[in-house]
């Protein structure tokens, strides 16, 4: 297997207790002197090599079987990141994929937006602002990632580079490099279930009933699957389109000139008009965070237009659905098949 971006190791080290032949990308020298650390405690493997080199200044005739990166390409060109990759693939071989998703990382993205615009990109004050303004989210991110507070605030907040695909680009890039999806997490099939693949704490076979929610529409069924999934595309496009436009304005803010309060607040209220909130077939506690969200991000650009630091943290602290829990998703993975 072939893996760009391996860090200092400690996920990529199983790979090597799998028995892998295995050949990682790392940039940095550092990580790469960890990894091999990782190495000599927990695995006697002889069979790997690790290349001080980029994705984008590896270069070999070599194919492999799984070519793998895991929140790396949203870091860089992630189309041309995304070509590389699937280049190195063998026939019949599998690309392994983790990236953040545009609409997964709006709430993350708005809170970069929030940093910057008040910040004027003064790094310090960013690093401030961030401490103060969202307490919540680094105390969770902390826990679940288990990083340091100073790692969260410039990967998360002050990396200038940190730009997220729409599912329907992912599917796009994936199509145009002779990719199939064998399988993703969150589900690309419709589901209420979202959490991210780091948590483990639902058994689903616990869980009859709602395993069993599919029998409802067995006994009723009476048009193809085919007929029902070209109608309700067909009347969710416009609001898509809507939702990928708001996503990728505060998109990869770090190497563009930061949209005006104006534009964005104009965004919010097309947004706001849509009907997203009334998709027939999302659960009702879906629909209600979707008009709480609505609500609130309209809210937030007044605040923004007033810069009172004091009253931008008092009604984040009182939101239901803003910056709340999870804050959206923060990796998609995927796992796409060469045929």
């Amino acid at each position: 297997m072939l893996e760009f971006g391996s860090g200092t190791g400690e996920f990529s080290v199983n790979y090597l207790l799998w028995d892998m032949k295995a050949d990682f990308i790392e940039l940095n020298p550092l990580a790469i002197k960890k990894f091999k650390n990782y190495v000599k405690n927990f695995s006697k493997s002889k069979i790997y090599k690790i290349y001080n080199k980029s994705i984008f200044t590896y270069k070999s005739k070599k194919k492999y079987d799984f070519v793998s990166s895991i929140g790396v390409i949203h870091h860089t060109n992630y189309k041309e990141a995304f070509k590389i990759k699937s280049d190195f693939v063998k026939k019949n071989g599998f690309m392994v994929l983790g990236i953040g998703n545009a609409a997964g990382m709006f709430q993350r993205n708005l809170q970069r937006y929030i940093i910057y615009f008040l910040s004027k990109k003064d790094e310090k004050k960013m690093y401030r602002l961030t401490k103060y303004l969202f307490p919540e989210f680094l105390k969770r991110a902390q826990k679940y990632g288990r990083r340091t507070l100073d790692s969260i605030i410039y990967d998360n907040i002050i990396n200038p580079k940190d730009n997220h695909p729409s599912t329907k680009e992912i599917l796009a890039l994936a199509k145009k490099n002779n990719l199939s999806l064998y399988s993703s997490w969150p589900a690309v099939i419709p589901t209420f279930l979202s959490n991210s693949a780091q948590s483990h704490e639902v058994i689903f076979k616990n869980y009859d009933n709602i395993l069993s929610i599919n029998d409802f529409f067995s006994l009723v069924h009476t048009r193809d699957d085919q007929i029902k999934i070209n109608s309700v595309n067909a009347k969710i496009s416009k609001n898509i389109s809507i939702l990928n436009r708001t996503t990728f304005l505060i998109n990869n803010l770090g190497s563009k000139k930061l949209p005006s309060l104006k534009i964005v607040k104009e965004a919010f209220k097309g947004l706001k008009k849509s009907d997203l909130g009334k998709i027939k077939f999302l659960d009702d506690y879906t629909n209600l965070n979707f008009i709480n969200f609505q609500k609130e991000i309209l809210i937030l650009t007044s605040l923004l237009n007033e810069g009172n630091e004091k009253k931008l943290r008092s009604f984040i602290k009182k939101t239901k659905v803003l910056f709340k829990g999870n804050s959206g998703i923060g990796m998609n993975y995927y796992i796409f098949h060469k045929q």
